[in-house]
C-alpha cells in the first residue's frame, strides 16, 4: 500500500533552505554522495521526509492530507515527488532448527539446538525485540537473519570449538 500526499499551495517567502548553514548543507552533500545505491535505497537504513512550513494553526486542520494507494497502480507508476509510495515487505523468518542447519552450513558442525544455539541466544539477550534478532508470532519465536549471521559470528570468534 502506497503514501500520496495532498498538493498544498506554495506558501510565499524565503526557501525554506535558505536558513540552512553551508557547511551543514555541504556535509549533507558529501554524505550522501558516499553512499552506494545499495546503501542509499536500503529500508533498513533509511528514512526520507520534505519538511515543509505549518500552514494551519488551529486545531482540527491539517497540514497535509494523506491517501493510501496501491503501489502497482498507474498513479503510484506516475508518482512525482508530491506522492510517496511505500512498499511492504515481510523479513523471512528462521526457526531454531533452520538457524542451526545455517551455521553448520557455514562451516560449524558442532553447532546443536541445544545446548550450543539456546545457551548462545541467552546470553546475546537475543530475544529482546530491541535487538533486532527475531520477532514471536502467535507464540513461537522466529529468528531473522541477522541472529544467524550473530550466530556465525560468535562461531568464528569462538575458534576451534564448533567445527
Amino acid at each position: 500500500m502506497g503514501l500520496r500526499a495532498a498538493r498544498t499551495p506554495r506558501v510565499p517567502g524565503p526557501r525554506p533552505e535558505a536558513a540552512i548553514p553551508e557547511r551543514l548543507r555541504a556535509f549533507v552533500v558529501e554524505f550522501d554522495g558516499a553512499l552506494n545505491h545499495d546503501e542509499y535505497n536500503s529500508p533498513k537504513y533509511s528514512y526520507r521526509l520534505i519538511f515543509k512550513r505549518k500552514l494551519v494553526n488551529r486545531p482540527g486542520q491539517a497540514d497535509r492530507v494523506v491517501e493510501f494507494i496501491d503501489p502497482n497502480s498507474e498513479l503510484a507508476k506516475a508518482i512525482d515527488k508530491e506522492y510517496w509510495v511505500k512498499k511492504e515487505f515481510e523479513r523471512p523468518k528462521f526457526r531454531p532448527t533452520d538457524v542451526v542447519m545455517a551455521v553448520k552450513d557455514a562451516g560449524f558442525p558442532r553447532f546443536r539446538v541445544t545446548p550450543e544455539h539456546s545457551t548462545m541466544s541467552n546470553q546475546e539477550d537475543a530475544k529482546n525485540p530491541g535487538n533486532g534478532y527475531g520477532v514471536e508470532v502467535q507464540g513461537a519465536w522466529y529468528w531473522y537473519q541477522s541472529w544467524v549471521d550473530r550466530c556465525i559470528e560468535l562461531c568464528e570468534a569462538a575458534g576451534e570449538r564448533y567445527r
